[in-house]
């Protein structure tokens, strides 16, 4: 995809892919950009440079640079990571135990390499501010639910969002919603307590 340039960037994996909302005369648009993980010294630089990239980018999402061989860099040899438990979520009646991403290495790694999630625990991603967003399944190794919220509400739930191996890998939710925190949980767990769009759910010690 023409207008995407990164610069500096030395650590390029991120499995949270963000849409990026702008809008101009009116109109909103959303650009995916490239899944990956920028080093706290890399910088990039974003432009954009025709209307028909955005439109086949929504189409999609996989026509990004992240079939380019810079992005398929990726290292086998990291590990699973495993963050302390600092918040707590309250969903259709259960108490769900989360670990928290609080930096954009933390978001960029997430559940990668991590073995199936125990019913009361989960991974929480906070996104200030709002935005639409999109997460991949990339070297992700078991199923897993993804709750995507607004303002404490259910705004979308991929059930059951498949691990993806290789390149390119399918994006979660379908369709770009604008949401503040995501939490993932066990594939299953989401139908199995009744969780549905519109439900309040309330995340303690965040």
């Amino acid at each position: 995809m023409t207008g995407l340039t990164f610069k500096n960037c030395d650590i390029f994996y991120r499995r949270v892919c963000i849409y990026l909302g702008s809008t101009a005369l009116g109109l909103s648009t959303f650009l995916t950009f490239g899944c990956m993980q920028i080093s706290a010294h890399s910088s990039f630089i974003l432009s954009l440079t025709s209307s028909n990239v955005i439109s086949d980018t929504l189409a999609n999402p996989n026509n990004l640079k992240i079939n380019s061989p810079i992005a398929q860099k990726i290292s086998q040899t990291d590990k699973a990571q495993y963050l302390p438990i600092a918040a707590k979520a309250k969903m259709a009646g259960r108490i769900i135990n989360l670990e928290v991403t609080r930096t954009t290495a933390e978001q960029s790694k997430g559940l990668m390499f991590r073995p199936t999630l125990p019913d009361d625990r989960g991974m929480l991603f906070n996104f200030n501010p709002p935005q639409a967003i999109g997460f991949w399944m990339k070297d992700v190794p078991v199923p897993l639910d993804m709750v995507f919220l607004y303002q404490g509400k259910v705004v979308a739930i991929s059930a059951n969002a498949q691990p993806c191996k290789s390149l390119p890998c399918k994006v979660y939710p379908a369709n770009a919603v604008v949401t503040d925190q995501v939490i993932e949980i066990r594939a299953g767990l989401a139908k199995e307590i009744g969780l549905k769009l519109g439900d309040v759910v309330t995340v303690e010690g965040n």
